[in-house]
C-alpha cells in the first residue's frame, strides 16, 4: 500500500524542501518477513526494509532481559563491505535501539534488514563549470564509486526511515516514530543552480540574514544550508549531516487563544562529514530539540561560525521532520488501516 506525500516537481526545490515522499507498507509477503516498508525520496532514492521477529535466538546471542536487535545493510550494487556493515552496526543499530522497547521481548531475536533499491546519480546542472567546482577545496565524496565508499546521507536517511516504519508495520512495540533528515552546507553558487526561492545564507564571518533570504551581496564565501540534498549537492558540499528525531506525543502551545500541538521531537542520532562538530552542540541541541527552540544561551556560549551554522542545520532538519515526514508517515498508516478494513497489526504499541 502506497502513500504519495506530494506530487512530482518539474521546477527546482526551495532550500528547505524535500523531494516527493513515497511510503509503501507490506511490500514483501508475510512468508518472507513479519513486516516490510519502502521509503522513497523522489524517483531516484529509495530503500526497502524488512523485519523478522520476534524469533528464536541462538544461545550465544541470547539476552535474558531484552531482545537481541540485529541489523543488516545491503548496498544497491556489489557485496556488503565496510561501509554497509559500519552503517548497519553503527548508525542503524543506534537509531533503532533508541525507540524499540526491547525489554518486552526477552530471550528473542529481532532482525532488521535494509537494502538500497534505487540510488540517485549525480547530474551536473546547466551552467556548472566542473573544472572549477573543486578549486581550492577537496570534495568530501569521491566522484567514482568504489566498494567501500561511504553511503550518502540521503541513502542513510531513507534507510533509517524505512527500518523504523518496518518495525511498526511488523507490530514491534516502539516508544516513538523515527524521522531522519539529511542536510548539506553548500557554496551559494551551487544552491543557486540546483534550488530556488528563499533560504538563509551563512557568510564566512558567521552572520546570517535575519529574514532568511538569499541576499545578493556578491559574497561568494557565503554558504547555504540545503535540506534533503541530492547526490550532486552532496558532492559539492562543504559538510553533510544526518539528523534523526524520535517523534512521540504532542507538545501543546497556546497562540492567539488557540491550542496548537505538534509532535515532540527528540534528537537521537547525529552524523556529520566534512565539518568539525563540537560535542557540546549535540548535547545542547538534543536537550532543546523537543520543543524546537534553540536557547540563546547555547548560541552565546558557543559563538563560532560553524557552531551557529550547525545549530541552524538542526533547526532546518527538525522542521522538515515535524512538518513533512511525520505527517506523511501518519497518512501512510491511516491509508493502510483503511485499506485493510482496520484489521492491521495491532499487537505492537507505538507512540506517533
Amino acid at each position: 500500500m502506497s502513500s504519495q506525500a506530494s506530487s512530482s516537481r518539474a521546477q527546482p526545490r526551495t532550500y528547505n524542501a524535500l523531494r516527493p515522499l513515497n511510503i509503501s507498507h507490506g511490500v514483501l509477503p508475510l512468508s518472507h518477513s513479519t513486516g516490510s516498508t519502502s521509503f522513497s525520496l523522489g524517483h531516484s532514492q529509495s530503500s526497502l526494509a524488512s523485519v523478522q521477529g520476534p524469533i528464536e535466538v541462538r544461545i550465544r546471542d541470547e539476552l535474558t532481559d531484552q531482545a537481541t536487535l540485529q541489523c543488516t545493510a545491503i548496498p544497491l550494487r556489489g557485496q556488503q563491505g565496510v561501509a554497509a556493515n559500519s552503517f548497519a552496526v553503527g548508525t542503524l543499530q543506534k537509531a533503532l535501539s533508541s525507540v524499540v522497547l526491547l525489554h518486552r521481548y526477552p530471550r528473542s531475536l529481532i532482525q532488521v534488514t535494509v537494502q538500497t533499491t534505487d540510488e540517485a546519480k549525480a547530474s551536473t546542472p546547466l551552467g556548472w563549470d566542473r573544472a572549477q567546482s573543486s578549486a581550492g577545496r577537496k570534495s568530501i565524496r569521491p566522484r567514482r564509486p568504489h566498494p567501500d565508499a561511504s553511503w550518502t546521507m540521503a541513502e542513510r536517511a531513507t534507510s533509517v526511515n524505512a527500518a523504523g516504519l518496518a518495525l511498526i508495520q511488523a507490530g514491534i512495540s516502539c516508544s516513538a516514530t523515527i524521522c531522519a533528515v539529511s542536510v548539506a552546507v553548500v557554496p551559494r553558487k551551487v544552491a543557486r543552480l540546483t534550488r530556488k526561492g528563499k533560504g538563509r545564507a551563512t557568510a564566512a564571518s558567521g552572520a546570517m540574514d535575519e529574514d532568511g533570504s538569499d541576499s545578493e551581496d556578491g559574497n561568494e564565501a557565503a554558504q547555504i544550508i540545503l535540506v534533503d540534498p541530492d547526490t550532486f549537492e552532496e558532492e559539492q558540499a562543504a559538510s553533510v549531516h544526518l539528523f534523526a528525531f524520535a517523534m512521540a506525543g504532542q507538545v501543546v502551545s497556546c497562540d492567539d487563544g488557540q491550542l496548537k500541538g505538534e509532535p515532540e521531537a527528540r534528537l537521537i542520532l547525529v552524523e556529520s562529514e566534512g565539518g568539525k562538530v563540537d560535542s557540546r552542540l549535540v548535547s545542547s541541541a538534543a536537550a532543546t530539540s523537543k520543543r524546537g527552540a534553540l536557547q540563546p544561551l547555547i548560541i552565546s556560549r558557543i559563538a563560532s561560525s560553524p557552531s551557529l551554522q550547525y545549530l541552524e542545520a538542526i533547526r532546518r532538519a527538525r522542521s522538515a521532520a515535524v512538518g513533512k515526514i511525520h505527517p506523511a508517515i501518519r497518512q501512510s498508516f491511516d491509508e493502510q488501516l483503511l485499506g485493510s478494513g482496520k484489521q492491521g497489526d495491532a499487537d505492537g504499541d507505538v507512540v506517533m
